[in-house]
């Protein structure tokens, strides 16, 4: 009996080792289509083989990497498959955030005399965190032009890091997300230690309508087979609670237009009426002009900010806050006879119609 419990011991053990040596393969590189290539590396995550996905494409004018390989013995390795691939070398590496599944070959490849490149975002939070640095940046969303290819890099918000770009190349609908965009074989979102949770269902929703139908979706971890993976990302963070703007309850142009013109207008008449808003003001507030002049100017500033999306969330935050901080004038009107020309029911209902407000003005955060 010992005997047969060594050898199903001794079994699993080499069982284990083979299953774990087939799935964490040094290199591994995959066409998807002409000139179209994606490259698996792998490390030790939590104990685990996890892999880490990178893309090279080939062009008129050498290879461009998308992301270096997280697996440092294989900075070389990748160099020599593609010249022994496709007699091609590498031109260029850009990588689309500061971790260092995506920048550790850059020292490395800039020996090489290879261009590597990143936003300045992703430079200056690898200099933070003390990771590898592209020698070039850029400061704004870029089109490359190598070869015959043209390469877009593109900053749809934060996400997985506050810097995770995306790259698209047009003219064949390939989409490399990498770690903004989880695979469809993902059951969780993954590493939130920079994450921006809040913001990335909005970023997510911003690449979907930029990009148009593409055909490959590269995801930075994982397979992806199935195109869904954008969609699929959305569903994991709604999983966590979490919204993106195009996708909140209520969220539409037209209410978001009425919301703006009402705060924008009711400002104005801060200053085209203040005597009526200084009615208002209860006695223990001192200068109430400068007070009626600071709210108008308030609602003024915050309605215009909802009208753009990178203002959008700390205006509905100031009209939060505006809100409470006027609730005692409402209070003053509702039990103060000097208003009695207004119905009593009307002060009253005018009271809980602020929560209203400030929930209207919440679905916007």
């Amino acid at each position: 009996m010992k005997l047969f419990f060594r050898f199903i011991l001794t079994f699993l053990s080499i069982s284990a080792v083979v299953l774990s040596t087939l799935k964490a393969q040094p290199l591994v590189i995959s066409s998807i289509q002409k000139d179209f290539y994606v490259y698996t590396t792998w490390q030790n995550y939590q104990g685990t083989p996890y892999p880490a996905n990178g893309m090279y494409v080939l062009t008129t004018a050498g290879a461009v990497l998308i992301d270096c390989p997280w697996d440092s013995t294989q900075f070389q390795a990748l160099l020599d498959s593609i010249e022994v691939k496709h007699s091609q070398k590498v031109v260029m590496a850009i990588a689309t955030h500061f971790h260092a599944d995506r920048t550790a070959g850059f020292d490395y490849y800039r020996q090489k005399g290879i261009a590597t490149w990143s936003s300045a975002a992703t430079k200056k939070f690898c200099i933070r965190d003390n990771e590898k640095v592209a020698e070039f940046v850029f400061d704004k969303d870029t089109i490359f032009t190598v070869g015959d290819k043209k390469i877009e890099a593109f900053f749809p918000g934060a996400g997985h890091t506050p810097d995770n770009i995306v790259i698209w190349f047009d003219g064949h609908r390939v989409l490399y997300g990498g770690c903004f965009v989880k695979s469809t074989e993902s059951e969780g979102i993954g590493n939130l230690s920079d994450a921006d949770v809040k913001a990335w269902p909005s970023s997510i929703n911003k690449t979907i309508s930029k990009f148009k139908n593409p055909k490959w979706i590269i995801p930075g971890h994982e397979g992806w087979s199935d195109n869904r993976s954008l969609n699929h990302t959305l569903d994991l963070l709604r999983s966590l609670g979490l919204r993106g703007q195009k996708d909140l309850p209520g969220m539409n142009l037209l209410g978001l237009i009425i919301m703006a013109i009402l705060y924008i207008a009711a400002g104005l008449y801060h200053f085209i009426n203040p005597k009526f808003y200084r009615k208002i003001v209860p006695p223990q507030i001192p200068y109430p002009s400068l007070a009626v002049a600071i709210s108008g100017a308030a609602e003024i500033l915050f309605g215009a900010g909802l009208l753009f999306e990178n203002t959008r969330m700390y205006s509905a935050w100031g009209i939060i806050l505006l809100l409470i901080a006027v609730f005692p004038s409402n209070i003053y009107m509702a039990v103060n006879n000097k208003f009695s020309r207004i119905p009593l029911w009307i002060r009253i209902i005018r009271l809980p119609l602020q929560l209203v407000l400030i929930y209207w003005a919440w679905i916007y955060t």
